[in-house]
């Protein structure tokens, strides 16, 4: 059984918060103003207005309350001037205006005011042909997520790379016969994420090197083959929460991320391990000499002699920066006059495999 509003008072305080409950409302308490209050809250509510007030004048006055609204009248209803109103209040309306008001004039002002309005322009022959391929570039250097809406033979290389450049998730719409390596690396430079919408037939690991540089949680995206413990470093120092995309994770791995977020301690792994006890006791190590020698990397402020825990690493070259991603006070100076890079690199590494396979 239906319950009819009768009561007045009653009957605003509700079409207030749901303006669909005007279907519920007795005919007689359907005034022009409880109508209005309905259709601010709920365009749809126009279809339960009395035929009484469905004139232009009430047309246009909705349809400056909510543009959207012009879904639902008639279309022998529209005119230039209600078209405009609807437009101006709610530039998504353009997609209701029917082909004899859709002037160039109301489609430039609809698209400056949203970009997803290209839609019901591009189906347009006789107005997409008014616009030059100039008009459509300036629209996606202000907006790359414009792209989505431009027609498929608009979706060029080149309209692909200017897309991409100002928002790199857009590499989401473009056709796999526009992507090449420098649409994908622009994409990737200018948001890491965009390293969802590439192929992992088409990943690279300097690709995705790039990305997670700029955005650590693109880590998760990353192919299997190309996870090394470089890019899982990379990613964690970017953002702490890449931890929570990293199956085989390491001590070292998990204090970098925390070092990073403090929350992302939430996404560790490692079983029965207290990494603050950890650190601590790493720390005491090295202070006391009993740990094995380091590689550091010349033309820098250097780790000299520092000794340091295998198991703390899932690598057996422990770089400068592998350390100061989660120390701030151990370096030494590094005399760039004293050694060669390829001498440091050797000796380094040649003491640290050496005394690791007498262990």
């Amino acid at each position: 059984k239906v319950f009819i509003f009768k009561n007045f008072e009653l009957t605003q305080t509700y079409v207030k918060r749901g303006g669909m409950l005007l279907k519920y409302v007795d005919t007689c308490l359907k005034t022009k103003e409880l109508c209005i209050m309905a259709i601010k809250q709920n365009a749809c509510a126009i279809l339960y207005i009395p035929d009484e007030f469905k004139t232009s004048d009430f047309y246009e006055y909705a349809a400056s309350i909510n543009g959207s609204i012009l879904e639902f009248f008639p279309e022998e209803s529209q005119t230039a001037n209600l078209c405009k109103i609807a437009v101006e209040n709610e530039p998504l309306a353009l997609g209701f205006v029917t082909d004899k008001f859709k002037t160039i004039e109301l489609c430039e002002f609809a698209i400056k005011n949203n970009y997803r309005a290209l839609e019901y322009v591009c189906n347009e022959v006789k107005i997409r042909e008014h616009y030059s391929l100039e008009y459509f570039r300036q629209i996606l250097s202000e907006n790359g997520l414009a792209l989505e809406f431009l027609n498929w033979w608009f979706r060029t290389e080149e309209m692909a790379l200017i897309a991409v450049k100002q928002n790199g998730l857009a590499l989401e719409h473009v056709p796999i016969g526009s992507i090449s390596e420098k649409v994908c690396e622009t994409a990737v430079l200018q948001n890491g994420l965009a390293l969802e919408y590439i192929l992992s037939e088409y990943q690279t690991e300097k690709l995705c090197k790039l990305a997670v540089k700029q955005n650590g949680l693109a880590l998760q995206y990353v192919k299997t083959e190309f996870k090394t413990n470089e890019i899982k470093i990379i990613a964690v120092q970017k953002n702490g929460f890449a931890l929570d995309f990293i199956e085989q994770q390491y001590p070292m791995l998990c204090l970098a991320a925390i070092r990073e977020n403090k929350l992302a301690e939430q996404y560790v792994k490692i079983s029965q391990v207290n990494l603050n006890v950890l650190k601590d006791s790493f720390v005491s190590q090295i202070h006391n000499g009993e740990l094995l020698v380091a590689f550091c990397r010349p033309r820098e402020r250097m780790l000299n002699k520092l000794k340091i825990g295998k198991d703390m690493f899932d690598s057996k070259i422990i770089t400068f920066e592998m350390l100061s991603c989660i120390f701030d006070d151990i370096y030494c100076e590094y005399d760039d006059n004293e050694y060669t890079e390829s001498e440091y690199d050797f000796q380094y590494r040649y003491k640290f495999e050496k005394s690791t396979n007498k262990s």
